[in-house]
């Protein structure tokens, strides 16, 4: 290391060139290492722990999960969103939560009048089953949802004895009952849906 009096710090011409560009060049480093550590010490993350949350946030709740809830109630995606984060990411709850609402919605749309509609057939064990089901639209009436639950219930009345409304929406259906997939159809769709009538 070369070692200057500090005197001769303030009179550069009292050194030689080469001594003199020696000196300038430690004192530029000098500089440079200073300068580096500050900024490396302002720019460090903090060192604090980060607490988990305990709550499932939007981004935790798996696209798979809101999949297998729209496909088992039928409910739109922000529905099953909101639902996923309010029970922590479980699927079954959500599910219960969501036929609930479903429910409260239907018994709203109730008093709506039906209109329109179609009439589903059905065959089993050589007895043909006529059903009417009801909607408010007949746009409604051609989407593919409303026609797949009206041969849900075709099917199902096919499979009991009798035409009586009651005991057809009370029939097992995708392991609830009729209605509750009627219900689950009010919910998404938005409109009053009714079985009308059985005949065999």
């Amino acid at each position: 290391a070369i070692h200057f009096p500090l005197c001769r710090l303030f009179c550069p011409c009292s050194l030689s060139p080469i001594t003199f560009h020696l000196f300038i060049m430690k004192l530029a480093f000098a500089l440079a290492l200073a300068l580096t550590a500050t900024m490396a010490s302002a720019f460090a993350p903090n060192a604090m722990p980060v607490t988990a949350r305990q709550s499932t946030s939007l981004s935790a709740v798996a696209i798979a999960q809101i999949k297998e809830l729209r496909e088992a109630t039928g409910a739109g995606m922000m529905d099953c969103k909101k639902v996923l984060i309010e029970f922590d990411g479980d699927v079954e709850a959500a599910a219960d939560e969501l036929r609930k609402k479903g429910l409260a919605k239907a018994d709203k749309k109730a008093s709506r009048i039906a209109a329109e509609g179609k009439i589903a057939m059905a065959n089993a064990d050589g007895k043909t089953v006529l059903v009417e089901v009801n909607c408010e639209t007949d746009f409604v009436a051609k989407d593919d949802s409303f026609a797949n639950f009206a041969n849900q219930a075709a099917e199902a009345a096919a499979s009991m004895d009798g035409e009586d409304v009651e005991a057809l929406m009370a029939s097992s259906v995708d392991g609830g009952s009729l209605e509750d997939v009627r219900a689950a159809l009010v919910s998404k769709i938005g409109e009053n849906i009714q079985v009308r009538r059985v005949a065999a």
